[in-house]
């Protein structure tokens, strides 16, 4: 039995032979036409035949299906020349199908020298005449500034046709316009749409994308499950892209079970295939061990094909790399040279790292102002790193004017940031009353928010806090807590502070030779009071009262 299609194109082809049987032209063109389309081997050569004939009695479907047989060589021997004159031919008397097929023909340099703008010429016509694969193509050109002037609100009108008439990649480019609000007005809903219905068609791009913005919540409730679903579906139908956003859903655990050597395998068949995100995030998965074993040398490799797409972030990391020698020859200079190609990329991460080169001069020239010129340019994209590290330049003067008022500024926005370097700079100022109305609470409240996320000078800091009963209530236990987590990560000011204690016997025993321990290890990282300690106690041998040591601690 013959499918239903198949019996549908048997019964019109054997109407058609009854309507040419008479010898009309545009009958014998039709059955030609027909016959091609049904794709039957045996059918071919009768089908060159009539379309001869109807040709020959200036058929314009005749003139252009012949046209294409000749271009591509299909029964009959290939003439890309004479092709495109019958193309031509039929162009010139209207027949969209033809001017559509001119156009694309002029695009691809295919018969004719390659001629953009006589490519969009025939677009135009054929998308004039209603034609929507030529209305979308031609939107393409609108939008790509290919032949064209180039013009987003044109390209959205002819998409919209082409996509009311049907044409899937017209409606996934459509929705993608209205997402992003270029040559429309921003739309998520419409973009939603749009996109449902390209991918309904099988567009696999257009299923990416719809994924996405379904697990993101853009254009409709948040469903990560559902996102992850249609992601995962363009992915296996080969889209890069969608590929590398399965890998990062699988790796956070967004609508699928979190696995990050899974995440690694989607990474993997996108980084090979060029993505450089992919590539980024496989390089950052061997360089933290996870999913994969831990290999900066595989790191290094990832990073750097991205970086060489002129990926930032990649730029950035491999600088890293480059300036530890890990996984890489180690290298100040290139590691510098990595950091400003980031860097001038808007990458903050690079603004940070070529500040601090400038700082120490590795790789460049010294220079304090422009390290702190870099800084603020990352802390002016809300870096909350450098908006703590700008705070300190500008407590000290250095690479800029001292500015006090400044520094609790840029302090204050690092700390709403949740950085704790900018939560101790702005507590201590407020311990203080640096710059802004002295509040002991605020600052307790600021520090100690710093020593949780495991600031260690905060934790020194919040240690005398308690210690004192400043702006906290008094805990001389969780305070001694406090201390010896910090001083067991050499911290100098936990050491000294432990050195006074034991020295004085306040809330340890008294010890001498603990205090010197302490007073020691403190002295060789270059802190200033317990050099002085160690002087005090080899030219006087008496130890500091309670009182006396307690007056060093919890002075303000």
């Amino acid at each position: 039995m013959r499918g239903g299609g198949e019996a549908e194109r048997a019964q019109a082809v054997a109407l058609l032979r009854r309507a040419a049987a008479p010898g009309d032209p545009a009958a014998v063109a039709d059955l030609g036409v027909a016959l091609l389309a049904a794709g039957n081997p045996a059918d071919l050569a009768e089908a060159v035949a009539l379309l001869r004939r109807a040709a020959e009695d200036d058929v314009a479907t005749a003139h252009n299906a012949l046209g294409v047989l000749l271009l591509v060589g299909r029964g009959v021997a290939r003439d890309p020349a004479q092709g495109i004159a019958l193309i031509e031919r039929a162009a010139a008397q209207g027949l969209r199908e033809a001017q559509r097929n001119l156009a694309l023909a002029y695009f691809a340099g295919e018969g004719v020298a390659r001629d953009l703008a006589l490519s969009a010429h025939w677009f135009r016509a054929a998308a004039l005449q209603g034609d929507a694969p030529a209305q979308n193509n031609l939107a393409l050109m609108l939008l790509a500034g290919n032949g064209v002037a180039r013009d987003e609100a044109a390209a959205a009108a002819w998409l919209v046709q082409a996509a009311e008439a049907g044409i899937a990649a017209a409606q996934a480019v459509l929705g993608g316009l209205y997402r992003d609000g270029r040559g429309v007005a921003r739309d998520e809903g419409e973009a939603l749409r749009w996109l449902r219905s390209a991918a309904d068609a099988g567009d696999a791009e257009a299923q990416d994308s719809y994924g996405s913005m379904l697990a993101e919540g853009i254009g409709a409730p948040r469903d990560e499950a559902e996102g992850a679903r249609w992601v995962r579906r363009a992915a296996e139908a080969g889209v890069a892209n969608a590929q590398s956003n399965l890998a990062i859903m699988t790796l956070n655990g967004r609508g699928v079970a979190r696995d990050a050597a899974e995440a690694a395998r989607w990474f993997r068949r996108a980084a090979e295939r060029g993505v450089a995100v992919a590539q980024l995030e496989l390089g950052r998965l061997y360089r933290q061990g996870r999913g994969v074993a831990r290999d900066d040398r595989e790191a290094a490799r990832w990073f750097r094909l991205a970086a060489d797409q002129d990926d930032p972030a990649a730029q950035a990391e491999l600088g890293v790399l480059t300036r530890e020698g890990s996984g890489v020859a180690q290298s100040d200079a290139e590691a510098a040279a990595l950091f400003r190609r980031a860097a001038e990329g808007g990458h903050r991460m690079g603004q940070v790292n070529l500040a601090l080169a400038y700082f120490n001069g590795r790789g460049v020239a010294q220079d304090d102002g422009e390290g702190a010129r870099w800084m603020r340019r990352a802390a002016e994209q809300n870096d909350a790193i450098a908006a703590a590290n700008l705070a300190s330049l500008y407590l000290v003067g250095r690479g800029v004017p001292q500015d006090l008022a400044a520094a609790v500024r840029w302090a204050r926005a690092s700390a709403d940031g949740g950085e704790p370097h900018g939560q101790l700079i702005l507590g201590s100022l407020m311990l203080t009353g640096q710059g802004v109305a002295r509040d002991d609470r605020g600052a307790a409240r600021l520090i100690g928010a710093a020593a949780a996320q495991g600031n260690v000078p905060a934790q020194t800091t919040y240690a005398l806090l308690l210690l004192c009963g400043r702006g906290v209530p008094r805990d001389p236990a969780q305070a001694l807590q406090a201390l010896d987590r910090a001083a067991l990560q050499n911290e100098p000011a936990a050491h000294r502070v432990l050195g006074l204690l034991a020295e004085s016997g306040a809330g340890l025993p008294r010890d001498r030779e603990a205090a010197l321990a302490h007073y020691r290890a403190a002295a060789q990282r270059g802190d200033a009071p317990a050099q002085a300690a160690l002087a005090r106690l080899a030219s006087a041998p008496a130890l500091l009262s309670p009182n006396e040591a307690g007056a060093q601690i919890c002075t303000p």
